[in-house]
């Protein structure tokens, strides 16, 4: 069995689409919850996928006594109402970042009896837990591989080694952080997550639900995130209040899914849609910051408008010099470009070369409709 452990939201995304083509070639699959606060069950993705015969749904982690006397505690506290797991931030926090569930002795006993032959995390796994699966994972001799959170469209240039090291294999989609180090742990891959049969496999999951239903509109998707270090949440929060008030357009917004709260309270699990869905849904994503669905989207031919709110922090990312994201500076630029669209979208060519140069920056586009699925399955089936 291959085990795959998952934690953060993103983990589920990125991991799923390997689970997905490994189940479908006949491969034993594990996957493993780390997450004590958050059981991502009852997204449609994760469902769809523990209904297959090949793949086992581990609920948690095996824990001692101690930690399963907190972990039913835990349990017990988000049967309470949102509004008072809501006030308990601090304690989520410390559960989500600090609490360690990991017992090495339980987790040894639950690899050999599953007969695990690989294990694979995504790389924003916590490190004091990255920590513990590789010590066990190097004593039992299994090839611990360590999957990216994203495509690094973000403003990193080189490779992190400080996680690399704890993995025997990186399974990189691509060449736009530099390898400065050589390491032959880093294997170009392509992104299974981008593979036209991931994206198919999504639209049937989703089937697009009814209450996102096509009207004469501008749809606008808004991505966004809370917090977010390129500081530009208030100021696009103002923006999307004026977009509203524009006649012919509808406007969602998408929370990124980084939440450590409870499902009762994470925003991006309110939003009502997915990523996929909200994509295949608008004619526009804007955006004031680096996210890998905007790989996605372009895939689907969606326009991409980028705000900059004079921020160098996004000039350094590396997707933004892309010809292929249309840049703009202040919320009038932004407003008088998307009323432009709308008067002009049926004459609008799309921009194919851009495209391709983009794609093929991020996630191997020339042969990853050819080659990735089979290289991840070749690689697989090695172990």
């Amino acid at each position: 069995m291959h085990l795959f452990l998952t934690d953060v939201f993103i983990s589920v995304d990125m991991l799923s689409p390997i689970v997905h083509l490994l189940s479908k070639n006949k491969m034993k699959v594990g996957i493993l919850n780390c997450n004590c606060i958050q059981d991502y069950t009852e997204d449609s993705v994760l469902n769809y996928l523990i209904n297959k015969d090949e793949v086992t749904y581990f609920k948690f982690l095996p824990l001692n006594f101690s930690n399963k006397i907190f972990y039913y505690f835990v349990k017990l506290l988000l049967k309470f109402p949102s509004f008072i797991l809501i006030r308990m931030t601090t304690f989520w926090f410390f559960v989500a970042r600090k609490k360690n569930f990991f017992c090495d002795k339980k987790f040894n006993e639950f690899l050999l009896k599953n007969n695990i032959k690989t294990i694979t995390i995504c790389e924003n796994f916590q490190k004091r837990n990255l920590e513990k699966v590789r010590k066990i994972s190097k004593f039992l001799k299994i090839p611990l591989i360590l999957v990216p959170s994203g495509l690094r469209l973000d403003e990193v240039k080189n490779l992190e080694m400080k996680r690399i090291n704890f993995c025997d294999h990186y399974l990189n989609p691509n060449k736009i952080q530099i390898d400065t180090n050589k390491t032959k742990k880093n294997i170009i891959m392509g992104s299974p997550r981008y593979h036209v049969e991931w994206l198919k496999t999504l639209k049937s999951i989703y089937k697009f639900n009814a209450h996102l239903k096509k009207n004469d509109k501008l749809k606008i998707a808004a991505f966004m995130k809370s917090g977010s270090h390129f500081g530009e949440n208030d100021l696009f929060y103002k923006l999307i209040n004026k977009l509203k008030k524009i006649e012919n357009i509808e406007i969602r917004i998408k929370n990124k899914p980084s939440d450590i709260l409870p499902n009762k309270c994470a925003k991006f699990l309110k939003d009502g849609y997915s990523s996929t869905e909200l994509i295949e849904w608008s004619d526009i994503i804007i955006t004031g910051r680096p996210s890998s669905v905007l790989v996605e989207a372009i895939i689907k031919d969606k326009y991409i408008f980028l705000i900059n709110y004079n921020n160098p922090k996004i000039e350094k990312c590396n997707f933004y010099n892309f010809e292929i994201i249309n840049k703009l500076y202040n919320d009038n630029d932004m407003i008088e470009k998307i009323q432009s669209f709308f008067k002009n979208k049926n004459k609008i060519n799309r921009d194919t070369t851009n495209k391709e140069i983009f794609l093929n920056s991020f996630i191997n586009f020339k042969s990853a409709n050819n080659n990735t699925n089979n290289d991840y399955l070749n690689f697989y089936k090695k172990f």
